[in-house]
């Protein structure tokens, strides 16, 4: 974050005009060193980030070689000729350099002695080996200097992340110094940044960073070095976007277009576009520069704030709906299965949303901040803090885990980082001494009055979102009042209190004050817009800033895809055993009541259900059950569950009921909703459609794979019809180059179909957009398999696969 000492270094370099306007909206965070988070509901998530995240991320960063990439780059510059291969992909520097930030912030809160010195040396002995790998010039990427060859670098930028690893360097260099007070790292990063501003010097090579993040990591460097040089260059690389780039060679390119927002300068983008992480890092350091009086940059955040969070961001409060680019699509193209809300991206638009509020000093962003920080951050770390989530869908067919690493693994570090460090996006201080209380969580915050008169303590007690009772203890160690300013969504509020921009203002006098207040956390249903297709129809159930999501296994017998909520249903809160607030909805399932035993073990007849291929049926009936609902982000954290956030209000909405009697299996199961999404009988609109779930084999690619289904008793089959996924034009899955059909005979041993008839042969297509039929000679079997070849170079996958 930006200081008042970097504000104050480089409002003396700008235009009068501008510096005046800067210094009038100076809002300055609360650094995270001056705040400790506690209390019922953040302290047992504090210490899974403390002891389960720092300790997942140290383990697999060590197995994946990322930390022996550093050893083996420092062999070679000494010139040693064992030293290793590069391992893992391009920017696996950056989760290092990631991890350490959040390791900082631990090691600097850590309360145990002999923990805190573990940490603080272990943390010495890995900075020494980052260090070894840095070349002269101040470059260091250990990519290029084993693999890529030291003398392509920055010959690609718009995807080889060479800027990206170093602004996470410089984030980290910063802040182990702030935790440690030494220059270790530090001084590795302002090298690295002393080199970029070479590299950029005399416009020598003007292409901007293809993955934003080094010029947030720029206006922070300057705060600790007050040195604008670092700020000058991150306005620098802002302004390049969206113009042709010279390369250093001296040959233009470029620009490259939406999905690294440099279709257009960077202060005429006024609709989000492109990788949901790359924009928010972006929008970040416009905000930053915005404060600062640099750019024209405020009626572009404006208008990204507006598209965003009016028309593309999830109920949950992340960004970023597709998978093919990881990032925006059209507005209000906002899935249930498919939604992608990469776990980066939400920590991203949190980021982001901190600083539109340090630039106007108004409510509503720490309001978004709030709700994205509950329902879609905290989803993608599990509750011990040691497996994750890359991709938060809205509902699940029960084929989605949470997992220890990725191969990208952006997300697991961010994860750390981000929430090691909460305490900075609590409070922060205006430049006339008012105090901004932005997030109700308990815990102390010891805060600095900047004209020097004193200290404020201010402790609040609560276990707030589960519970909205809040206890603010204000102890002003100053000699005069001070402007208290809480957001307004609080029930009780001081006696001659006032509301402006969202928050509540009264004076706090010399001494201590205790306030008992209180959020309200009305449970409440949310419906969308009626341009959000996928909602049409639907509700969601909210409880303060929590969204919440129904798992099946909260509701033994009973799936999620089943379940109707109709507008008159009762909505019931209760107090699990483990204090988690649950909702419980008097609801309707999708189909008649199982029958009860009769004396004997007889059912009464029930007659055989219809075919599952009929154009009109019969309206489906229903039955009255309580479902049971959970706070969203802790779904997936008791073993493989069934979840839906988004649920019909009337039967005719209910999603179509999966094929029966079929179990399934795969040869590999990819990214995706997994098995139940080949029988689940939605109907896709083309082979990229990207609103339903979905099975993949991605990541493989060019492989043999299969998928089988498993009848629960020995069925005729004569046919099989299977619509293929291909995302050409989006992603990496084609179309099979091959495939074939075997059944299961006798003693257990798989064989061909047969053909038809001499003038009806078998056929195995590929074709895109339409079921590709296979007919055969009927055939008594138990199970089928189909054998697939994915084409060379590419993935694949299925929409949908039906057996007849």
């Amino acid at each position: 974050m930006i200081s008042a000492a970097i504000l104050s270094v480089v409002l003396a370099a700008q235009p009068e005009a501008d510096a005046k306007v800067a210094a009038q909206r100076v809002i300055t965070p609360v650094s995270w060193r001056q705040v400790a988070i506690d209390g019922p509901f953040w302290s047992p998530r504090m210490q899974a980030i403390r002891r389960g995240t720092l300790a997942a991320n140290r383990h697999q960063c060590d197995i994946t070689g990322r930390l022996a990439n550093f050893d083996n780059a420092a062999k070679k510059l000494r010139g040693e000729k064992d030293h290793g291969e590069f391992q893992g992909l391009l920017f696996n520097d950056s989760d290092v350099y990631k991890m350490i930030e959040g390791w900082s912030y631990l090691l600097a809160t850590e309360k145990d002695a002999a923990a805190k010195e573990k940490l603080d040396s272990e943390l010495d002995a890995l900075i020494s080996r980052i260090a070894a790998a840095q070349h002269e010039d101040g470059y260091i990427n250990t990519y290029y200097t084993l693999k890529a060859d030291i003398k392509n670098r920055f010959t690609r930028e718009e995807w080889d992340h060479e800027t990206y690893c170093i602004g996470h360097l410089i984030e980290a260099g910063v802040a182990h110094f702030e935790a440690t007070g030494k220059r270790s790292l530090l001084d590795v990063a302002v090298r690295a940044a002393d080199f970029l501003d070479h590299l950029y010097g005399e416009h020598r090579f003007t292409a901007p960073p293809g993955h934003q993040e080094v010029e947030l990591a720029l206006v922070r460097l300057s705060a600790v070095e007050r040195d604008n040089t670092y700020t000058k260059l991150a306005h620098y690389l802002i302004e390049q976007r969206g113009r042709p780039h010279r390369k250093l060679d001296g040959t233009m390119y470029g620009p490259w277009g939406d999905y690294a927002q440099d279709h257009l300068p960077a202060a005429e983008q006024m609709e989000a576009a492109g990788h949901a992480v790359r924009a928010a890092y972006m929008y970040c350091a416009m905000a930053d520069l915005a404060r600062l009086g640099l750019g024209h940059y405020r009626p572009a955040l404006d208008a990204l704030w507006t598209d965003i969070t009016q028309r593309r961001v999830f109920v949950t409060g992340g960004i970023g709906p597709s998978g093919h680019n990881e990032g925006f699509t059209t507005p209000y193209d906002i899935p249930t299965h498919s939604a992608y809300q990469e776990t980066c991206a939400s920590i991203g638009l949190c980021m982001w949303a901190h600083r539109m509020f340090l630039l106007t000093g108004r409510a509503e962003y720490m309001e978004q901040f709030e709700r994205t920080l509950y329902s879609a951050v905290l989803a993608g770390v599990a509750l011990d803090g040691e497996s994750f989530f890359y991709v938060n869908p809205l509902a699940s067919r029960g084929g989605h885990r949470r997992s220890a690493w990725f191969a990208c693994a952006c997300c697991p570090p961010n994860v750390l980082r981000f929430l090691a460090s909460l305490g900075q996006y609590a409070y922060a201080v205006g430049s006339t001494g008012e105090v901004y209380i932005n997030l109700h969580i308990a815990g102390e915050a010891r805060i600095d009055m900047p004209d020097g008169s004193g200290r404020i303590i201010i402790r609040q007690e609560t276990a707030y979102p589960f519970e909205g009772a809040c206890r603010l203890t204000i102890d002003n160690r100053t000699p005069r009042p001070v402007t208290i300013a809480r957001r307004l969504d609080v029930a009780m509020v001081p006696s001659g209190a006032v509301s402006v921009d969202g928050y509540v203002r009264w004076n706090a006098p010399p001494g201590a004050t205790v306030h008992e207040m209180a959020v309200p956390l009305h449970t409440r249903r949310v419906v969308a817009d009626h341009r959000v297709k996928q909602a049409i129809g639907r509700v969601a159930i909210m409880r303060g800033p929590l969204v919440y999501a129904a798992e099946s296994i909260d509701n033994p017998g009973i799936s999620p895809a089943d379940i109707v909520l109709p507008p008159d249903a009762r909505l019931e809160e209760r107090a699990a055993a483990d204090g988690t607030p649950e909702i419980v909805a008097h609801a309707l399932r999708i189909g008649p009541p199982a029958a009860p035993p009769q004396p004997g073990g007889l059912r009464p007849y029930a007659p055989p259900e219809p075919p599952d291929d009929r154009l009109y049926v019969d309206a489906p009936g229903t039955t009255a059950v309580e479902l049971v609902m959970r706070p969203y982000f802790m779904w997936a954290n008791r073993g493989p569950s069934e979840m839906v956030v988004w649920l019909p209000e009337s039967a005719h909405l209910g999603q179509p009921r999966p094929a029966r009697g079929i179990s399934a299996s795969a040869s590999f199961i990819g990214h995706g909703d997994g098995l139940p999404a080949l029988f689940d009988r939605i109907e896709p609109a083309s082979s990229n459609d990207h609103d339903i779930p979905r099975f993949t084999f991605w990541n493989r690619k060019g492989t043999s794979e299969w998928v089988r289904y498993d009848f629960d008793a020995p069925r005729v089959v004569s046919a099989v019809e299977v619509y293929w996924f291909d995302d050409t034009g989006r992603g990496e899955c084609r179309v099979p180059a091959s495939w074939n059909v075997e059944v299961l005979g006798a003693s257990d041993r798989w064989r061909p179909v047969n053909n038809a008839s001499p003038d009806h042969i078998a056929k195995f297509e590929t074709a895109r957009d339409r079921f590709n039929v296979c007919v055969f000679s009927p055939v008594t079997t138990t199970a089928v398999r189909v054998n697939i070849q994915l084409q060379d170079k590419f993935s694949g996958g299925i929409l949908e696969l039906r057996v007849r």
